[in-house]
């Protein structure tokens, strides 16, 4: 546990604004680390170096570049970044506060604000607000991403029982372009898929976002680090 608590501490001491205080703790020892996440830009992305960049990657090298900790970056769809994450392959995730690793790993005290919603060409008032009103509908979200949870508890059970279609692509460029053909009129993601509309030449103006989540994006410490 040696490492874990060590990682954790970093990360404590640097979201109570103390960190540079403490910084010098481990100087004397270099943690190499593996890291792992999937490609979220402008918040966070893998450099040609293979490093993190982007607003809160840049955030991230500082904290473990200050604590002495080396990282090896993976990137991977969401799906199996999580899968990873539960089988305890990583020693840390980065992604929202989900209570789907709370069993695996510790969350940081530091965190990014981040909200979640529904993009659509429907007006404000028609983009469902709760599980009653998306019952009938049509929805793309990127496979595996929990954030719908937060705010559709029984979003499994009401595909199951086909009172909802959802589609589930496997990157956020992916599901911009199913929704920009019209695969389905919802489209679940962040006020960051602007970046990614700009970046797929898809003209957005048109479109209404809904934001109905709000939680931090964290880094997850893997509970099992020796």
């Amino acid at each position: 546990m040696k490492n874990h608590m060590k990682i954790f501490t970093v990360l404590l001491l640097f979201a109570i604004s103390s960190f540079y205080a403490h910084q010098n703790c481990y100087a004397n020892e270099v943690l190499n680390i593996n890291v792992s996440t999937f490609d979220f830009p402008p918040m966070f992305y893998k450099t040609p170096s293979g490093k993190l960049s982007g607003n809160i990657g840049e955030t991230i090298n500082e904290i473990l570049k200050t604590a002495n900790i080396e990282y090896n970056l993976s990137i991977f769809p969401v799906a199996r970044s999580y899968m990873n994450a539960d089988r305890g392959k990583f020693d840390i995730l980065i992604t929202a506060h989900h209570d789907r690793f709370l069993k695996s790993s510790t969350a940081s005290s530091w965190g990014h604000p981040w909200t979640a919603g529904i993009f659509s060409k429907l007006p404000l008032s028609e983009i469902p607000n709760n599980e009653q009103e998306l019952i009938g509908k049509e929805i793309i979200i990127i496979n595996d991403w929990q954030s719908p949870y937060k705010i559709y508890k029984h979003l499994d059970s009401l595909i199951a029982s086909k009172k909802i279609t959802v589609l589930r692509p496997n990157s956020i460029n992916s599901a911009i372009r199913m929704f920009d053909i019209g695969r389905a009129p919802l489209l679940w993601g962040s006020d960051n898929f602007y970046w990614n509309f700009n970046l797929l030449g898809i003209d957005y103006q048109s479109l209404n976002y809904k934001p109905l989540v709000t939680t931090p994006i964290v880094l997850w410490v893997a509970k099992k680090i020796t």
